[in-house]
């Protein structure tokens, strides 16, 4: 989600609500932004920047405002300063003890969603079938011990993937941390799926992350890669692959946290 304090369309003002899954969210500066990609905090009586990084301690509540759509911005009970809530005054930032003030409210407006720089840098992303997937849409890829696997988006860490840039703007994908099968790079060779330690990146496993233009990607083996020019796609239950072409009912969602 984007929010954006008044109905302004200027992208410079535009920043990112990520979930937590839990019902918390990072406020995260936009792709406009300068710094880009980092999560705001208040600490010490100030609004504080810096990478964005999965810290407890700064992630916020999105308070609904009854029968009106918009919302309060409130520090979370873990922050580093909890109840306390964000507001604009004269152009500066301030805030104070939450109470459902109407001249603290906010507009949240969705965005499409795509892979973003600072999601590289590491950090770990779910790949999620986009909207009219085959049927898929919302279900995860997965790989577990002893091949491949989907279900739906539930915001599970084991499901997550490292998409790990190579130098050449290919990336090479890699299971998450918390994977049945953790830290091992996969590929596609001889028309089926395999994995191995990514100790030694092979340069015949990146892959090409290709923008559909509205927040959806192709997954792409690279040219270099053991079987190159392969998209990945799920259809009937399972994970599949043929000749790319800018086919709608392939695309995917990389989300990190939301």
């Amino acid at each position: 989600m984007a929010l954006r304090p008044t109905p302004s369309t200027r992208t410079s003002k535009t920043w990112r609500l990520l979930a937590d899954g839990l019902g918390e969210y990072w406020l995260e500066t936009g792709d406009h932004q300068n710094p880009s990609g980092n999560m705001l905090y208040l600490k010490d009586d100030k609004y504080q920047l810096h990478a964005f990084w999965e810290d407890p301690k700064t992630k916020w509540r999105v308070v609904p405002v009854p029968g009106s759509g918009e919302f309060w911005l409130v520090t979370g009970p873990n922050h580093h300063q909890p109840g306390e809530m964000l507001f604009l005054s004269n152009s500066i930032w301030k805030s104070h003890a939450f109470w459902h003030d109407p001249k603290c409210q906010w507009r949240v407006m969705e965005v499409a969603y795509g892979l973003q720089p600072f999601m590289l840098s590491p950090a770990e992303n779910w790949i999620v079938g986009a909207e009219g997937h085959r049927t898929y849409e919302d279900f995860l890829l997965i790989w577990q011990v002893g091949g491949t696997h989907i279900h739906n988006f539930n915001y599970d860490g084991r499901c997550r993937w490292l998409l790990k840039p190579a130098s050449n703007g290919e990336v090479w994908l890699i299971t998450g941390s918390e994977a049945d099968d953790p830290n091992v790079m996969l590929y596609l060779k001889g028309d089926s799926f395999w994995v191995h330690s990514p100790a030694n990146p092979d340069p015949k496993c990146t892959w090409l992350v290709v923008s559909a233009g509205d927040g959806g990607f192709w997954l792409v083996t690279s040219q270099n890669h053991h079987d190159p020019n392969q998209m990945l796609y799920i259809s009937d239950g399972q994970w599949k692959h043929t000749g790319f072409w800018e086919d709608p009912k392939t695309k995917f969602r990389f989300l990190l946290n939301g």
